[in-house]
């Protein structure tokens, strides 16, 4: 078992290579190549659409305890959101944090309606 351990911590991740041998540099062409990529990969035609849920009033809205014991899950030194705010901190957060994103959440599921920030999105490229 220690074995297969070492050798999976032993393999080094592969570089990005972009247009050349000298991976990604900061340059508007790169970054354009690398956005097109990723939007190739998560704008595909072919994919099949997400069905439409109708609005709904739930029986057991989601509680603070709920979304405390979720965030508990969320992995440190991870890159934030358009929100800035890092995992630590919210982990760490009091409970009227908590209840806030319940309120959020369960006004999400009887109305449909979210906040813009909820489908917004940072990419970030990892330099190796």
């Amino acid at each position: 078992m220690l074995k297969a351990i070492r050798a999976l911590k032993s393999i080094k991740p592969q570089k990005l290579i972009v247009e050349g041998e000298k991976g990604i540099a900061i340059s508007e062409q790169q970054a354009e190549i690398v956005s097109k990529h990723f939007q190739k990969i998560f704008h595909q035609d072919d994919q099949e659409e997400i069905p439409y849920i109708q609005p709904q009033y739930m029986k057991h809205l989601f509680t603070a305890k709920e979304v405390q014991e979720a965030a508990k899950t969320l992995g440190n030194n991870k890159s934030t959101g358009c929100d800035d705010l890092k995992a630590e901190l919210i982990k760490c957060s009091p409970i009227i944090v908590f209840q806030e994103i319940a309120d959020i959440l369960n006004h999400m599921a009887r109305t449909g309606e979210h906040p813009t920030e909820i489908k917004q999105g940072i990419l970030v490229l990892k330099q190796f």
